[in-house]
């Protein structure tokens, strides 16, 4: 062994006997000096080219493995002892450096960090390890190969189970291609080209889809099998920038929502007197790649992965038969594009909070004169007895306000952003609130590079107009409400802020699907060829998203009615119309609620409740109640048809009602499931697209 030993190291060049590991663990192990030998065969095949090694530093392997290990600035930067096969070294550099001369990829290992990590092979785990990392020190920088993570097709797989039940990753984009069909095979050759850095991102095939407020805004369809890696990449930026996320961001986080910044708000603005409703001119689309790759990269070193969302934002786009590339801007509908305006936008929300820090002042608002004034006569009539007097004090206290509301040496700056929509309140003058607009402005515009629309940014008195923000209009109350302190007395409150569901963004989006007209209910001819349960499963989705979205507005029980009314009214002339019949004996043929057999149109209740927003994840657990549970993985799998397991697939499709039972076998599979994807060998696959099964 050790003649063998000397021969390769003299054919390296390092024929000196002091370079050669005089090491009794290491020589006792045939595994270990094989495999480093190995390593460095490998390194000399693979780079194709003169390599220049250092000098080996001799180890010293009986060290005491309870120390804390140091930080390695090298390229090999493995510490500790190995656990299993890789024998990486013990607390010391086993190659201090390699150098070439030339592009490295992910195949040289020149750039590659290794970790001890131990000798697991569960990626799940290994990345549950890095979130919690991640969390613990939020402001230190991301030196992990982040790159191994996306290469890895069990990761790739867990994207894939992230993406697959959602009827939109169904569309093509530019090819034909869909997730009909994949296999752990297909997330295997994935995994090859992006270790092999040949993965490419093709460009999306952009439409144009028309805003509620006018125009029409660009949306970006990609390739279905590319939005695999983008949820992959979308999975570890999460991991690496939430931690780092300020509580005023409330779009596109886990257990943040628009219910999340609504609550923020209804708790926090309520001494606010002027508003800034902020608005941004086409953010997604004029975002710099510069600005927002230099941004990632200060935070994450893996140089490899921060490449791959470089290629991603530069992809383009096809139009009208003719590629265009993106220059700016992140592809709205890309998988990928909401984290990545959080990264950027988390700029705004750093500079707001040192605005606030500044703006901040005082501890409490003053009380008024007249509140003073009216507790020195309370005191007086108690110490005088007078029960009369005091009874019309007490009173008289309840109807007036206590703090100065115009108390100059107590300001506040409140601050929300959900995505590219920010609100800003200020409890201060109005020449205050231009000053802080203006400031907000120039970041945006010096620092950012973005634009602030004019038009649709304005300054709100919110004791006299209102706010609408996320769909909802906020105002101040102009009653006063009083709450019992006591069985005896009343506690006065001040003008709380009020949310109520504006009717005439919900009539415009009533009128979109032709369910109404002006102020008269329509029927859905689009939904006249289903049968009654579809019928009554649509409109029972309209109505629960409208109530559950609405669930926190103060108007709660008026809209629940006015809303009852048009969904009922909707529903009982599509069918009359189907069954021709009148709709007076549609209600007597199918009761009140329109009821099929099966289903009924949803019955809300109108119960006296405080408005409730719905930040939690919801109580009702599915799988509690549900007659089937899928155990389907891209990996392992077996035909639910002939019951192969040779070259087995996962068959797609966009929605339940497209499958005919009565027809196909594979429907009817899927529909005893009760589930979107069927795993079919790629006989019977090809079959089901011939219509043979």
């Amino acid at each position: 062994m050790n003649k063998f030993c000397k021969t390769i190291f003299s054919w390296l060049g390092l024929s000196d006997p002091k370079w050669f590991y005089y090491c009794s663990r290491l020589m006792g192990s045939t595994l270990n000096v094989m495999g480093y030998l190995n390593l460095l065969s490998s390194i000399w095949k693979l780079l194709g080219r003169s390599v220049r090694f250092t000098k080996i530093k001799i180890i010293n392997l009986n060290v005491d493995n309870s120390q804390p290990k140091r930080n390695n600035n090298s390229n090999f930067g493995n510490t500790g002892s190995p656990k299993c096969w890789q024998a990486y070294g013990d607390r010391g550099d086993v190659v201090r450096r390699i150098e070439n001369f030339g592009r490295s990829t992910v195949k040289s290992f020149s750039n590659r960090k290794f970790y001890s990590t131990g000798c697991t092979t569960n990626v799940e785990r290994k990345f549950e390890s890095f979130i919690k990392r991640a969390m613990e020190f939020p402001k230190e920088i991301i030196d992990r190969d982040l790159y191994r993570f996306l290469c890895d097709p069990n990761f790739l797989n867990i994207a894939y189970n992230n993406i697959r039940s959602k009827p939109g990753n169904m569309t093509p984009g530019i090819t034909t291609e869909t997730p009909d069909g994949i296999s752990f095979d297909v997330l295997k050759d994935i995994s090859n080209s992006l270790l092999k850095e040949s993965f490419r991102f093709k460009p999306g095939r952009r439409i144009q889809i028309p805003k509620p407020s006018g125009g029409e805004r660009p949306l970006s369809i990609a390739s279905p099998r590319d939005k695999i890696v983008q949820e992959a990449m979308r999975i570890i930026l999460n991991a690496v920038f939430e931690p780092t996320f300020l509580e005023s961001s409330h779009g596109f986080r886990p257990k943040k929502s628009c219910h999340s910044a609504l609550e923020k708000i209804k708790h926090e603005f309520k001494p606010v007197a002027w508003v800034i409703e902020g608005d941004i001119t086409k953010c997604f689309d004029t975002i710099d790649h510069v600005l927002l790759m230099q941004v990632i990269e200060a935070k994450i070193l893996d140089r490899q992965f921060t490449k791959l969302i470089s290629k991603s934002l530069k992809a383009g786009y096809f139009e009208t038969k003719v590629i265009s590339h993106n220059i700016v801007g992140t592809p709205q509908g890309s998988i990928i594009s909401p984290i990545l305006c959080n990264i950027f936008m988390h700029q705004l929300d750093v500079f707001v909070e040192k605005l606030k820090n500044e703006f901040d002042q005082g501890v409490r608002a003053k009380n008024l004169s007249a509140y003073e004034n009216s507790r020195y006569k309370i005191k007086c009539a108690k110490r005088l007895g007078d029960m009369t007097e005091l009874k019309r004090l007490y009173k008289l206290s309840q109807r007036s306000s206590v703090m100065d509301f115009n108390d100059p040496s107590y300001k506040r700056l409140k601050y929300v952003r959900y995505a590219d929509d920010w609100i800003i309140g200020i409890r201060g003058s109005l020449i205050e609130t231009r000053q802080v607009l203006e400031k907000v402005k120039v970041f945006l515009n010096n620092v950012m590079r973005l634009d602030m629309n004019d038009s649709k940014t304005k300054i709100t008195n919110l004791n006299k107009g209102k706010v609408v923000f996320l769909g909802t209009n906020i105002f101040r109350s102009k009653h006063v409400k009083y709450s019992a302190k006591s069985s005896s007395s009343k506690q006065r409150q001040n003008l709380q802020l009020q949310f109520h569901v504006s009717t005439d963004r919900i009539r415009s989006k009533l009128a979109d699907i032709s369910m109404l007209s002006g102020n008269t209910p329509m029927p859905k001819f689009l939904w006249m060829s289903l049968n009654h349960d579809q019928i009554i499963y649509l409109y029972n989705s309209v109505m629960r998203g409208f109530l559950n979205f609405y669930s926190f507005v103060d108007n709660y029980s008026q809209f629940v009615s006015w809303l009852k009314w048009i969904i009922y009214s909707s529903a009982a002339k599509l069918l009359a119309r189907k069954f021709d019949l009148s709709v007076t004996k549609v209600f007597k043929k199918f009761g009140s609620n329109l009821s099929s057999g099966k289903f009924a149109l949803y019955d809300p209740k109108l119960i006296a409740t405080e408005p409730k927003f719905k930040i939690d994840v919801t109580p009702v657990i599915p799988n509690l109640y549900s007659k089937f549970k899928s155990t389907a993985t891209l990996y392992k799998l077996e035909c639910a048809k002939c019951g192969s397991d040779y070259r087995v697939e996962m068959h797609h499709i966009r929605a339940m009602k497209n499958l005919n039972p009565k027809i196909s076998e594979v429907d009817r599979l899927m529909v005893r499931a009760n589930r979107k994807q069927l795993p079919l060998c790629r006989g019977c696959h090809m079959k089901y697209h011939h219509n043979k099964i």
